[in-house]
This record gives C-alpha cells, sequence and structure tokens, in this order.
C-alpha cells in the first residue's frame, strides 16, 4: 500500500503504527487481540477522513459545475 501511495502520509503512519504495534507485541506490551483492536479503530478512522475528504472534494466540483 505504501509503495502504490508514496505522498500518502497518513497511509505511511498506519504502515509505521503497524511496525510498532507488531514490536510492542513481539516484546509482551500488548496482546495481539489489543494490537488488532488498536491498528483497526486507526485504519476505520483513516477510511472516514479519506471518505469525508473524498464527498466534500465532490460536492465542491458539484458547487463548481453549477455557478
Amino acid at each position: 500500500m505504501v509503495q502504490e501511495h508514496p505522498d500518502d502520509l497518513q497511509i505511511h503512519a498506519l504502515h509505521s503504527l503497524r511496525f510498532g504495534l507488531c514490536f510492542k507485541v513481539d516484546r509482551g506490551d500488548l496482546t495481539v487481540d489489543q494490537a488488532i483492536e488498536i491498528f483497526e479503530n486507526m485504519r476505520s478512522a483513516l477510511i472516514d477522513a479519506k471518505t469525508r475528504e473524498k464527498e466534500e472534494e465532490l460536492e465542491e466540483t458539484e458547487n463548481k459545475q453549477q455557478d
């Protein structure tokens, strides 16, 4: 995913979070289930933010076409 979107800092942040969570699971700081929950919450937030961003862009495009 990072290779497909090299300029998307949100994807880089999610990718980095995954590495950090794996490290914490390996160290015993988190269980796998806890790490999965954290990752999925962040992934969901990222998807929601991207969806809102696309909706706003679509609204702006529609408003410009109506003018």
